[in-house]
């Protein structure tokens, strides 16, 4: 379910499509408001209570599932009261608002969003001529002496949505990424707009990435130039500032006069499609003959600023990973176990614990090793050795760990592998096992 409204605009260019034919008056101005912290300030009983209405009356609703509103309630209850998090160690849960990073969330901000938005406008004695809204952020035409007793007509339609108000200066306003300005004419012109904080810096020719990809920076601020800039001296200024910003990011002088005159690509229809990791060079020559076979190739980076950088969260203790492959040693010899779970470590070792107490051999090949031989399991040293949450992949890295290590008392293989990697797994040392 999408919120779908009068009032709201999908993108930029859904934006300038609404403002293109619009006069301001002289007795108007523009005005933006702004939720703050929109996630965390919508109430839930009310984002349920809002949804639950739209879905009433979603005439389309049982073509989409076979489940009835109570069903859905019940499960967007557990949604949105079951968000929990640690830091420092200390469990939290959230009480109030909408979930950050939940899926639902955005949706459910939407919906209350449209919700407030015609509760307000009409209930106001002079309501704005133009309301348009991206989410959390709206542009508004609004004559000039209602604009604070809407701002604070805005303010009492829920008490824990609070809205910022920002007025045009020096005739211009910004709203995404498109710069308004009032003209001597009731006409409003638009241009690019960058923030303060604005670098100028986009992926570097010269950086590990496909051609294409670097090709795409161009194009785009190229396009953007053309779809927010109706003035032609100012777009012709905006198209030399881009020449100068791609050369200071390393693209050659012939390479940006070329993208600009490249307007399409070729049509192809593909049989199937694959994601390979970008290695320059190599991944250029095995899309060109995938794509000969029918194959759409999309590549990705191996390794990204995310991945390299310190983790925000609390890492998970190793004992409560879920979709593990691990070994428990004994204490008195140099045997191993090699098992694999899809729940976390503490739980399995937990029934491994409890069939050794019980001399239940059937299910746990470590008891069978303690009747045997009379020696003890080494719980306490007990090990992960790789985490996998596809269940075929972990089943065939437990089965290599076990056919390449000698000392192992599993009574099986695990998972049955082909004769050809049998003879390439060869048994190593106790001395090799894996630690």
């Amino acid at each position: 379910m999408v919120p779908s409204s009068d009032y709201t605009v999908k993108n930029s260019l859904d934006f300038l499509e609404n403002i293109s034919n619009f006069n301001i008056k002289p007795s108007e101005c523009q005005v933006s408001f702004d939720v703050v912290s929109l996630f965390t300030s919508v109430p839930t009983d009310l984002a349920l209570s809002v949804t639950l209405d739209k879905l009433k009356h979603d005439t389309t609703l049982h073509e989409r599932t076979g489940l009835d509103l109570s069903h859905i309630q019940t499960a967007l209850q557990i949604c949105l009261n079951a968000t929990v998090f640690t830091y420092n160690g200390t469990i939290y849960k959230q009480i109030f608002g909408t979930p950050m990073g939940s899926p639902i969330s955005a949706i459910l901000a939407n919906l209350t969003m449209e919700h407030i938005e015609h509760k307000a406008l009409a209930t106001f004695h002079t309501p704005p001529r133009l309301w348009l809204r991206y989410v959390d952020d709206t542009y508004v035409i609004i004559d000039k002496n209602m604009v604070h007793a809407f701002h604070t007509h805005l303010n009492t339609i829920s008490p824990t949505i609070a809205f910022t108000m920002e007025t045009e200066k020096n005739d211009t306003i910004a709203f995404l990424d498109v710069a308004i300005t009032r003209q001597p004419d009731p006409r409003l012109s638009t241009s690019i707009y960058k923030k303060p904080t604005n670098t100028d810096r986009y992926l570097h020719y010269t950086s590990h990435h496909p051609r294409h990809q670097k090709l795409t920076v161009a194009k785009t601020l190229y396009n953007r130039a053309t779809t927010h800039i109706r003035n032609t001296a100012v777009h012709k200024h905006e198209c030399k500032n881009i020449a100068r910003v791609l050369r200071n990011n390393g693209f050659p002088r012939n390479l940006h006069h070329m993208t600009r005159n490249t307007i399409t690509s070729q049509n192809r229809q593909f049989k199937s499609f694959t994601c390979l990791p970008y290695v320059q060079g190599v991944s250029e020559r095995l899309k060109r003959i995938l794509n000969d076979a029918g194959v759409k190739v999309a590549m990705k980076p191996l390794k990204t600023i995310g991945q390299l950088l310190p983790k925000p969260k609390d890492a998970t203790i190793p004992q409560h990973r879920t979709g593990v492959v691990y070994q428990v040693p004994c204490r008195d010899c140099e045997m191993v176990y090699i098992g694999q779970t899809k729940r976390n470590l503490n739980s399995r070792l937990k029934e491994h614990k409890v069939a050794v107490k019980n001399m239940d051999v059937n299910k746990s090949a470590l008891c069978e090793h303690v009747l045997e031989c009379d020696h003890r399991n080494n719980w306490n040293d007990a090990q992960i050795l790789k985490q996998e949450p596809n269940w075929s992949k972990r089943f065939v890295f437990e089965s290599c760990l076990i056919n390449s290590i000698s000392n192992v008392l599993n009574r099986n293989d695990g998972k049955n592998l082909s004769a050809v990697f049998l003879d390439i797994l060869r048994p190593t040392s106790p001395s090799n096992i894996v630690h």
